[in-house]
């Protein structure tokens, strides 16, 4: 049985001081290990690493939850000096039990259960934030790298790996085009973040806080040349990883799709589609945030 006192760091497994990214990789090794399972998954041990890492992942909520932590430690320190040796380590092991279960229970959410949106508002939103992005080399070659998703106003997440560096980009949207430019490539993942011109689009749309499981229900989107989304419905087959870098396989997609930006059943971002697609490359939250190298 699970230690009900277990933190959040200790259920995922990592250190108090890990890194977005590190607790990013340790949930997404997580995740993709789960269709591996030779035995069946333990419900209740993937409820809580959920939990810990929905906690973790938000940093507002890591923050509250650490400031939590550290109180819980200095009142813990601060009644024990007050209690008698023979019965004061009865007494600490029992309130520490009774803290730890009422500060999880205050501090995490229940179960992540997506709140489903109607197609025709998924296509709504995804025609306002998905652009088609193309880049274009030195010599004037186009390459297209496949439709992007605006998380942020002016910023877009785009499948890079054939990008060649110094390519400028236009970001289409039907008849509408303007420029953008990388401000962090990840090679490992496999995915850029663009500043575009202007601010782009007008309503982001958002990242989900993790990558989705197999058997879930997930939208490839794309944009019609009057910028009109086109979804197609499909379910998750296998979630994987192949190094740094967490992969996504469908069903229903084909070459059609290749590019595509992939959306779970609220209308979240959990992938998007290089151009040839391989699969999808899932859309870490910790991306987002994450800090290009010093060159």
């Amino acid at each position: 049985m699970a230690d009900p006192r277990e933190t959040h760091y200790e259920i995922l497994g990592v250190r108090p001081e890990a890194s977005p990214l590190d607790i990013q990789r340790v949930f997404d090794r997580f995740v993709a290990d789960l269709p591996r399972a030779e035995t069946p998954p333990d419900p209740r041990r993937e409820r809580r690493m959920r939990d810990a890492y929905a906690v973790l992942s938000d940093p507002a909520r890591r923050e509250a939850y650490d400031a939590l932590l550290a109180a819980g430690a200095a009142e813990g320190a601060k009644r024990s000096r007050g209690i008698a040796i023979a019965v004061g380590s009865a007494l600490l092991m029992l309130g520490a039990g009774i803290y730890g279960w009422r500060a999880l229970k205050s501090s995490v959410k229940p179960p992540t259960a997506i709140a489903a949106l109607a197609v025709a508002e998924i296509a709504t939103q995804a025609g306002r934030a998905l652009g088609h992005v193309d880049a274009y080399d030195l010599s004037g070659k186009v390459t297209a790298l496949g439709f992007g998703a605006a998380v942020e106003a002016g910023t877009l997440v785009v499948a890079c790996p054939t990008l060649v560096a110094g390519s400028q980009l236009k970001v289409h949207n039907g008849p509408r085009a303007v420029s953008a430019r990388v401000v962090h490539r990840s090679e490992s993942l496999g995915l850029c973040r663009l500043a575009v011109e202007g601010g782009g689009a007008a309503a982001p749309i958002a990242v989900a806080p993790a990558a989705p499981a197999a058997g879930d229900q997930v939208y490839a989107a794309t944009l019609d040349a009057a910028g009109e989304a086109k979804l197609l419905e499909s379910t998750v087959k296998r979630v994987f990883t192949e190094g740094a870098r967490t992969l996504i396989d469908t069903t229903g997609t084909g070459p059609a799709m290749e590019g595509a930006v992939l959306l779970d059943a609220a209308g979240r971002v959990v992938g998007v589609a290089p151009v040839p697609a391989p699969g999808y490359y899932a859309v870490p939250k910790a991306f987002l945030t994450e800090k290009p190298a010093p060159s």
